[in-house]
């Protein structure tokens, strides 16, 4: 289990602001951590059960995404 860093409401926002925009998907350019991480929260209920099944890898991508860093924090 991998488990997502705890920011506060400060730091949640400074890295949310941080976050580059988001790039046009080519499929050579497909984020294969990030895909599975994101199929992982969209079948996931709630934010401990998402976090419970990433690898440390599928994290990485995901808090490197905005849209899917943020399907993750309407789970909590």
């Amino acid at each position: 289990m991998h488990s997502f860093p705890r920011l506060s409401g400060q730091d949640l926002a400074f890295h949310v602001a941080q976050l580059p925009t988001p790039r046009a998907v080519r499929p050579d350019t497909i984020d294969a951590n990030l895909a599975v991480g994101r199929a992982k929260v969209d079948a996931s209920d709630t934010f401990e059960q998402a976090a419970a099944h990433l690898s440390s890898r599928e994290v990485l991508s995901i808090l490197n995404d905005g849209s899917v860093f943020s399907a993750v924090l309407q789970k909590r």
